[in-house]
């Protein structure tokens, strides 16, 4: 059984983590007028915005109530 402290920590490395990961630009990696239309990520787009998506839906939870064993994996 995990510590307060522990918990609390894996809380800590997770928000933050999940801030790394909204503050993404979803267009960033497209870059087609230097990759090129074929090399481009483009096409992957809606799929990279739905995802990052996700992860803002979940920073914007509490994560009190998750068990330290979800957190740490």
């Amino acid at each position: 059984m995990a510590t307060l402290e522990q918990e609390q920590s894996e809380r800590k490395t997770l928000k933050s983590l999940m801030d790394q990961l909204i503050a993404i630009d979803p267009n960033q990696p497209v870059r087609a007028d230097v990759l090129g239309k074929e090399l481009s990520f483009e096409s992957g787009l809606p799929v990279f915005q739905q995802t990052l998506g996700l992860f803002n839906d979940l920073a914007q939870c509490s994560l009190d109530s998750v068990p330290f064993e979800t957190l740490h994996s």
